[in-house]
């Protein structure tokens, strides 16, 4: 599955990078982790979801919704996936990450296997 969002890096200095996405309705991110990198997002508007990963049970358990104005972490050792809540809506977010995010994906069937 290709992901279904439009990014875009906006900065990038090697230090730091910051990512605008628009989330079209009913879109979402493939499952991921950030590998060394952290970051910070905050919603500029629409309706954001966050599914994460729980190793222990091998399963997504936690399911977070966001709103315009919120902002959110990212770690090192979290796998996730995230998007768009609403079905009519547009979604935006911006992203900060430190290094610049190395990301990588999986596939549904290796971590709920």
């Amino acid at each position: 599955m290709a992901d279904s969002y439009e990014r875009e890096v906006i900065f990038d200095d090697g230090i730091s990078e910051i990512v605008r996405i628009k989330w079209p309705p009913c879109s979402k991110s493939e499952p991921h982790d950030h590998g060394v990198s952290v970051g910070l997002i905050k919603v500029i508007g629409g309706l954001v979801f966050e599914r994460i990963y729980d190793r222990t049970r091998r399963d997504f358990t936690i399911q977070n919704i966001y709103v315009a104005g919120d902002t959110f972490s990212e770690w090192k050792d979290t796998i996730h996936i995230m998007g768009n809540f609403s079905n009519t809506e547009w979604a935006e977010t911006y992203h900060i990450y430190t290094p610049p995010l190395q990301m990588r994906k999986y596939k549904l069937e290796e971590l709920c296997n």
